[in-house]
């Protein structure tokens, strides 16, 4: 009797041991992210699954990813009701690069700059650039993955509004409404909204769709346009502009001739810069000096008025064609190339000079 004793608080302790060991595994798994072992599965609600153990649940919470897998973003451990350990998953956005802070974007920002970076433009609903970008945003969110998206609208007066939406996934949207170029309104409204919204709504109309964040759950705005587009709407993906540049303005307001040494060998006019301290183009995802790049032969001048004449013809950046024959005035809004030539140049097909410079140049007619 006392051996059979023995035997059975002997089975007793081993299942005790055996109990605490599954149950230090699974809170371990549990307290790291991970999915626990000795469990059954109960259900699954809203990418939420439930699990029982003996004496404890598990809560798994997943969101699907590109590649039709599971990636956990929270786990939960309770028992008798009461939670004892979790954790949380830092979500990293799908499908695009990790966006520029909106508050670093420079005021001079300009519509060229956002059809590069891939911002979603809507100008007035009638054109629409990177129409792509919204269509996937559209897809991750039905797909309920965590993604981001920059619109851009613009207002009657030709004022720049932006918007940054990031889906968290779970019908939660983070919106920064950034209203700091839209000189038409009053000065204490041109600011940074920050809200959130539990839904977002594809709204048709006979004129057009409209995208709108609504169910505000923080903020002050009740509901946001994020973008919006008519039904004739000319839509244009995946533009191409292969050399903008990203300029450096100088305290003197002076002007440089560069087309000297081995630059003046190589062009029969001369390029001048105005009120700049540098210019950088982007070739081949390489940032290069400018002057660098064109003693090199990386790029020649004609290339980038070819570029400039494309973005005018595309009706991106605004022109001016002055009564001399054939000055071209070429207006990317943070700086300003201007292609000089007479009646008998533009003939002949030849430029006599180009300059480059900061918008003020263009108001100085004796520099050109």
């Amino acid at each position: 009797m006392k051996k059979s004793l023995k035997v059975f608080i002997g089975i007793i302790i081993c299942i005790i041991i055996l109990l605490g060991v599954m149950f230090f595994i699974d809170y371990t798994n549990v307290s790291n992210l991970k999915a626990p072992v000795f469990v059954i599965k109960k259900g699954t609600q809203d990418n939420t699954t439930t699990y029982l153990g003996l004496g404890y649940k598990v809560e798994i919470e997943n969101y699907p990813s590109k590649n039709d897998t599971q990636q956990i973003i929270r786990t939960e451990m309770y028992m008798y009701n009461k939670f004892i350990t979790g954790a949380i998953a830092n979500i990293e956005i799908e499908n695009n690069n990790k966006p520029n802070n909106i508050k670093d974007l420079p005021k001079e920002y300009s519509l060229i700059n956002a059809i590069v970076d891939n911002c979603v433009v809507s100008i007035h609903g009638n054109k629409m650039y990177n129409k792509d970008e919204l269509d996937r945003f559209l897809e991750s969110v039905k797909d309920n993955i965590p993604d981001f998206i920059r619109c851009i609208n613009y207002t009657i007066e030709g004022d720049m509004i932006i918007t940054d939406v990031y889906f968290e996934g779970n019908n939660n949207f983070k919106a920064i409404l950034d209203s700091t170029r839209d000189k038409w309104s009053n000065e204490k409204d041109r600011n940074y909204e920050n809200c959130k919204f539990t839904k977002l709504e594809i709204e048709e109309a006979p004129e057009g769709t409209n995208i709108t964040l609504k169910e505000k759950v923080e903020g002050n705005i009740e509901e946001l346009l994020v973008t919006y587009y008519n039904n004739d709407v000319q839509v244009i993906n995946d533009y191409e502009n292969n050399f903008l540049l990203e300029i450096k303005s100088s305290e003197k307001k002076e002007t440089q001739k560069i087309t000297v040494d081995e630059l003046k060998e190589k062009y029969n006019y001369d390029i001048y810069y105005y009120g700049l301290e540098s210019i950088k183009i982007k070739i081949n995802g390489e940032e290069i000096d400018l002057k660098e790049a064109l003693k090199t032969g990386k790029i020649t001048m004609e290339q980038i008025i070819e570029q400039a004449e494309k973005d005018r013809q595309a009706g991106i950046i605004s022109d001016d064609i002055l009564k001399d024959g054939g000055t071209k005035i070429y207006d990317y809004g943070s700086y300003i190339i201007i292609k000089r030539h007479s009646i008998i140049g533009a003939e002949k097909g030849y430029i006599e000079d180009v300059y480059i410079g900061i918008p003020e140049m263009l108001s100085i007619k004796s520099l050109w």
